[in-house]
């Protein structure tokens, strides 16, 4: 009996690992490069200035303030995002006209900017709008976006892929604890080198049992991300009929303007106000809806994220400097806790170490997935060499491996180079960047089907190496942000990100260069019956380990 369900777990963990495995792959890689999409965001943008220096809140305040009472007086909205935090690199301001006749007014509390609005930079140090107009590109948020909505095709089906995969997942996970669960120790602190499978099976052992609490907690919080898809009446449930309301109230409809001129109070006394609330140096940005109108409001929001405290906003008469009520703080337990959990997903209250920890682990979860992959075709090998032949299901799993897990990597890589090289004022540039990105991705499927397993791993290892060596010297030639730049003016974010991309052309490179020289690795002739032509008969060299 005990034996039966061990094997049924060891069966379920097998297949239910594989048949997603490839675009749990995708998932990985395109959320753990999420994890610094504001980062990526700033390097595929080089127009932008560098970072801005420090300067007092107060100053920069009163900078914009001007800036935009000359320069939008008559908007609807005003938000000036203060320099300091990761997503406010700048001193950046932004605005939103009032609708033209006929024309609905956008739903939201934002001003321009990333609601396409206009936006201005402003210098930090004089208040003078910097010249810079960044080129079209889905920049890292697009990446980011990815690891939930894939791409060309509608978001519902991509959220019900996604959490199917998610699902098998979770449960791989759990067989995976069921089947180590009396040696989890034991197998952690085990590493056989040089044994073939058995190797293959120690590595994918450790990596999953090191990281394990971090891929529970990823897998069923990203779960909870597609909650009212699954079950559309979990807002109602959760939030309960004041709060659909509530929501409705701070996305939806902001009023409109009384008509009647009145000084705006100074915004920066209303950020004394929200320093007093969050503390000193802890408020991102203000937003201001009417300016000079009776109607106006205030809106303070500070540099920690919603999920953590919801929606921990400081709402002001935008005349009197009152505090007003803010109806979207008051949540129920049940809120706060699936909040604090897709916090916990998205790490956004991450400082810079602690994001490293998340990438660092995400890169885990790859090689979890990975060496998961690779395990179901090393363990499957030798019998179909005592065959003397390897099926088309065999074949496929070999060279999809090759063409994801090899190949996902230069995929991505050829999307930052195609942000550096696709002429600036193409039109539909942001979806070529992509286009591009899923053209070598295929190529890079397509071509392990031509090669040896052995050389076709090798091969495609040194693709992605020379892609990613290529960024950073590509960047040195066509932009004033390479790192000759960056590291003598202290932009660690730009520096950081050339950097890496070094690091991993040498990792690939390491990889490349270690299958090469395996010793375990042999070369044998095997006549392999081609399954789509029984008339056909090829010789592939293979690698047994």
């Amino acid at each position: 009996m005990k034996d039966n369900f061990h094997l049924s777990m060891t069966w379920l963990h097998t297949w239910t690992g594989l048949v997603v495995g490839w675009v749990l792959f995708f998932i990985f890689v395109t959320g753990t490069a999420g994890y610094f999409y504001m980062e990526i965001d700033r390097w595929m943008r080089p127009e932008q200035p560098l970072q801005s220096k420090p300067v007092a809140a107060d100053f920069a305040v009163a900078m914009a303030e001007k800036h935009l009472q000359s320069r939008a007086p008559d908007a609807d909205s005003w938000t000036i995002n203060i320099p300091g935090a990761r997503e406010t690199p700048y001193l950046n301001v932004s605005w939103r006209n009032p609708p033209k006749p006929g024309e609905e007014p956008p739903q939201g509390r934002g001003g321009g900017g990333r609601f396409g609005g206009p936006s201005d930079i402003l210098d930090t140090q004089t208040g003078e709008v910097q010249p810079s107009k960044p080129r079209e590109t889905g920049g890292g948020l697009l990446l980011y976006r990815m690891h939930w909505a894939l791409h060309y095709m509608p978001y519902v089906a991509a959220a019900w892929i996604v959490g199917i995969c998610t699902m098998f997942m979770f449960v791989a996970i759990i067989t995976g604890v069921i089947i180590i669960y009396k040696k989890i120790f034991k197998e952690f602190f085990t590493f056989r080198k040089g044994k073939g499978a058995r190797s293959w099976m120690d590595m994918h052992t450790v990596i999953s049992v090191t990281s394990l609490p971090f891929f529970i907690m990823i897998t069923f919080s990203g779960l909870l991300f597609y909650l009212y898809t699954y079950m559309p009446l979990a807002p109602k449930i959760l939030f309960g009929d004041e709060g659909v309301q509530r929501e409705r109230r701070f996305f939806g409809d902001q009023g409109k303007r009384d008509g009647n001129a009145v000084p705006l109070f100074s915004l920066v006394e209303a950020l004394k106000l929200g320093e007093q609330e969050f503390g000193k140096n802890q408020v991102r940005n203000i937003n201001v809806q009417f300016p000079g109108d009776s109607a106006a409001t205030i809106t303070i929001t500070p540099r920690y994220d919603r999920y953590l405290n919801e929606y921990p906003q400081l709402k002001l008469n935008g005349t009197t400097g009152e505090v007003l009520d803010n109806p979207a703080r008051k949540v129920s337990a049940v809120e706060k806790t699936n909040n604090v959990i897709l916090a916990l997903h998205e790490g956004v209250f991450a400082n810079t170490l602690v994001r490293w920890l998340y990438f660092l682990a995400g890169v885990l979860g790859c090689a979890m997935i990975a060496t998961g992959l690779v395990l179901w075709t090393v363990k499957r090998r030798p019998k179909a060499m005592k065959n003397g032949k390897f099926s088309f299901g065999h074949n496929l799993v070999e060279r999809l491996n090759i063409g994801t897990v090899a190949g996902l990597p230069g995929a991505v890589a050829i999307y930052f180079l195609a942000n550096r090289l696709i002429p600036v004022d193409i039109v539909g540039r942001r979806e070529w960047e992509v286009h591009a990105m899923f053209i070598g991705w295929l190529l890079l499927l397509i071509y392990p089907a031509f090669r040896s397993i052995k050389r076709g791993w090798i091969e495609v290892f040194w693709v992605s190496s020379a892609l990613y060596l290529a960024l950073p010297l590509v960047n040195l030639f066509t932009t004033e942000r390479h790192l000759g730049v960056s590291l003598v003016y202290g932009d660690w974010v730009l520096a950081g990100i050339d950097l890496t991309f070094f690091a991993l052309a040498g990792t690939f490179a390491y990889i490349a260069i270690k299958i090469k020289r395996h010793p375990s690795a042999v070369t044998k002739a095997v006549k392999v019956k081609n399954t789509t032509d029984d008339s056909t008969l090829a010789t592939n060299e293979v690698l047994s380990s």
